[in-house]
């Protein structure tokens, strides 16, 4: 979205598209797969750590 159009933006809409990127950045963690392309060792978590670390994101709980 151009610049521009951030200056029409409400408060919920910068909160929205913060945890947007949020959710973005944490999907896509190294994986084990792209380790050869990345030269980034992958990591494994949990199923459980991942929900919570999703839902703490997606309720704002880490900030805005």
């Amino acid at each position: 979205m151009p610049v521009s159009m951030c200056l029409y933006w409400t408060n919920q809409d910068r909160i929205v598209v913060s945890r947007a990127r949020k959710i973005e950045r944490f999907l896509s963690q190294p994986f084990f797969v792209a380790a050869i392309f990345t030269r980034i060792q992958g990591s494994y978590v949990s199923l459980n750590d991942t929900i919570i670390g999703f839902n703490q994101i997606v309720s704002g709980g880490l900030g805005i």
